[in-house]
């Protein structure tokens, strides 16, 4: 089933400016690999399977150019639904699905993975 370009959903997130790391998690760095802390992110795609992993699209660190990434499900906060708007993001979600991901879609698919993603989050 194809969704119109003009009705285009996704859970819009932001990268913890801190996340742990190391052994103990007493350690913390600023940001991921690809993206800075505090950076907008497109939460675009999800594996139900193993509730650890969210496929973003985002803008590169050191680039400015939109990547996509699969980044753990705990180093993103402050969620919320959005109507997609950036051609880049629509391009990408009217492409094929990457390994078999639940992509979203629509309206009521992007609110339940918003609901989703702290539950996840928790148990990671």
């Amino acid at each position: 089933m194809k969704v119109s370009i003009m009705d285009r959903w996704c859970v819009v997130a932001n990268i913890k400016k801190e996340i742990p790391c190391g052994d103990s998690g007493t350690e913390t760095k600023v940001g991921l690999r690809k993206f800075k802390g505090g950076a907008k992110v497109y939460i675009v795609g999800a594996f139900y399977g193993t509730a650890e992993s969210i496929i973003v699209i985002g803008q590169h660190r050191r680039t400015g150019k939109f990547v996509s990434c699969i980044i753990p499900v705990s180093t993103v906060e402050n969620l919320r639904v959005k109507k997609v708007y950036k051609p880049q993001i629509i391009d990408f979600l009217q492409g094929d699905n990457p390994c078999g991901a639940h992509m979203t879609s629509t309206e009521e698919i992007a609110r339940e993975l918003a609901e989703l993603i702290p539950k996840w989050s928790q148990q990671a």
